[in-house]
């Protein structure tokens, strides 16, 4: 008798189904591995962006408060309205100095505030 069996057609099918499943889902795996891989990066590139993004507003804040305190310690205070270009002076002025920069320090702060 012999070692050798000759598998049965049926029994042969089977197992080469088996490994081209098996050849499939290891793809499958590799290109999510990947997938993963890929979006990890532009996530890191996405973060990245908002970074910079964040420090540019941060900047624009800290210009955008400069000039406020600057036109206010000029024209005391009010606000700009950007269509005519006129500075508009609120209708009650702090009673000194110190109230003024303090009232400043507040608007600015709040509004700082509503944009993050």
């Amino acid at each position: 008798m012999s070692n050798n069996i000759t598998l049965s057609e049926d029994e042969m099918v089977q197992i080469k189904s088996i490994q081209q499943e098996a050849a499939t889902i290891t793809i499958q795996a590799g290109k999510n591995a990947l997938s993963i891989y890929e979006t990890g990066k532009a996530l890191e590139s996405l973060t990245e962006h908002k970074r910079k993004l964040e420090e540019q507003y941060t900047n624009i804040i800290i210009k955008e408060t400069k000039i406020s305190n600057d036109l206010e310690l000029k024209y005391g205070s009010g606000f700009v309205d950007i269509q005519s270009g006129v500075f508009i002076k609120d209708e009650i002025q702090p009673e000194n100095e110190t109230k003024k920069e303090s009232n400043l320090q507040e608007r600015t702060y709040s509004q700082w505030e509503q944009n993050n």
